[in-house]
């Protein structure tokens, strides 16, 4: 059978690429010119250059397949879209869908964020039924908005009767991290760079478990539907502690003050303001990282027969992946 995966050079989609390959499938995969694919190099699989500018040349790739994974997009930390966003998470998935509206026998299964659901405000696990409110607490970024609008659009997508899931990964760890987005915090943990950690909390996951629900939500989920894909629901400080003992190396022993964070993420949005770069300490940072984000996948599990495993695993493994390419120095 064959598959096509956008952002297959991506974590996520460089996992999900490794179980597709392992399972079987015959794997077509997306990049744009350029990018690195060597972190696939002992892969067998089909690599497509495409920008996405043209939604012909998806429509002749889907002809022949079951299921695209749509795991492209563009991560960032700033606290406004910008047009580099909003045109990889947006007008990308505007092509994508238009390539399905062609070939509606191949199954969409596009991947969203946790940050399209919403954060609990009661202590109770969000599900997919909350409704959104990262604009109330703050934490509204551009990356936040535009994948919001993507999502919108393939559910919009699903109503006018195409063939589209959606899946929501919350913080994943694990290998292949290549472009430090989410195991970043596992490197700076180990180079002792984040001297405290902050008052809240979310869910964590291995990618691996991530990429397995995305190839079952292909096989089982319902059109139109979103699915919840997580782990362990840990305060930070909880993390912190799993991470600093995994790795052998110092915990982070001091709680960070909310009026301190507060400081540091408007001086990062100063930074970002002069400097029109990310900045990892921005008031959108700062709130999430006080934010109480817990998230139940009870929906995958039973719609999907979705599970999820020990998240240790996952911190072991991106520490080995790590050290294994020259990122980190592991003592033991």
């Amino acid at each position: 059978m064959k598959v096509v995966v956008s952002g297959a050079t991506g974590f996520l989609g460089n996992n999900l690429v490794r179980k597709l390959v392992d399972l079987g499938f015959d794997v077509t995969c997306i990049k744009r010119s350029g990018s690195s694919s060597k972190f696939l190099a002992d892969c067998k699989l089909t690599w497509v250059e495409d920008d996405f500018k043209d939604p012909g040349i998806l429509t002749e790739l889907l002809a022949d397949a079951a299921v695209m994974y749509h795991c492209a997009a563009k991560v960032g930390t700033a606290n406004k879209a910008t047009a580099a966003m909003v045109k990889a998470n947006v007008d990308v998935t505007r092509t994508v869908l238009a390539a399905h509206e062609v070939q509606n026998h191949c199954r969409l299964v596009h991947c969203s964020t946790i940050a399209t659901c919403a954060v609990s405000h009661d202590g109770r696990n969000v599900t997919e039924k909350d409704h959104w409110n990262f604009d109330k607490y703050g934490m509204n970024s551009g990356y936040t908005v535009t994948k919001r609008m993507a999502e919108n659009l393939v559910l919009d997508g699903a109503r006018r009767g195409l063939a589209a899931v959606v899946v929501n990964p919350c913080y994943m760890f694990g290998p292949g991290d290549a472009s430090f987005s989410s195991c970043r915090m596992i490197l700076d943990i180990c180079n002792g760079k984040i001297p405290a950690y902050p008052g809240g909390g979310n869910n964590f996951v291995d990618v691996r478990d991530v990429a397995a629900g995305m190839i079952l939500a292909a096989a089982k989920g319902r059109p139109g539907s979103r699915y919840i894909l997580g782990g362990e629901n840990l305060s930070y400080q909880q993390v912190f502690d799993k991470i600093a003992r995994i790795a052998n190396v110092k915990p982070v022993s001091k709680k960070m003050p909310v009026f301190l964070g507060k400081v540091f993420g408007l001086l990062g949005d100063a930074k970002e303001y002069v400097t029109g770069r990310d900045s990892l300490l921005n008031s959108t940072g700062i709130a999430w990282s006080f934010a109480n984000c817990r998230y139940s996948s009870q929906k995958a599990i039973d719609e999907l027969g979705y599970s999820a495993g020990s998240i240790d695993e996952a911190i072991e493994a991106a520490c080995l992946w790590f050290a294994e390419n020259g990122y980190l120095e592991l003592s033991r």
